[in-house]
């Protein structure tokens, strides 16, 4: 019974999707890397944007690529919070499944429920 309420509860509420560069190497530890962000939309294929970082980026350096990149382009939802970034959708559509593929350092992705910022 319990398990039926938080289900209903966690499906009224809109998933976001948290990429956490904590994961990511320290400043001047490896050297260049990429990785891809795949995100998932309702009827729509794919969209997979690709990142590289070299040495010098950091975490601190990736999470703000990534972030600036979204957050110029008019309709998308995110927030940078230190070294994490959350996706919340584009316009109202919201994500459905997003990853990050890659061989090398990549954020980790979790998925989380909480409400998308305000329109700007």
């Amino acid at each position: 019974m319990l398990i039926t309420f938080l289900t209903a509860i966690t499906a009224s509420v809109p998933a976001a999707y948290e990429l956490d560069f904590r994961a990511l190497p320290a400043t001047n530890t490896v050297p260049y890397y990429e990785y891809v962000i795949v995100m998932s939309f309702k009827g729509e294929p794919d969209l997979k944007v690709s990142y590289g970082h070299g040495p010098k980026s950091g975490p601190e350096g990736a999470a703000s690529t990534v972030f600036e990149s979204l957050d110029v382009a008019d309709g998308w939802k995110a927030k940078k919070d230190g070294l994490i970034v959350t996706l919340y959708g584009y316009d109202d559509v919201r994500i459905q499944n997003l990853k990050v593929e890659g061989k090398g350092p990549k954020p980790l992705v979790r998925r989380v429920f909480v409400l998308p910022p305000e329109k700007k």
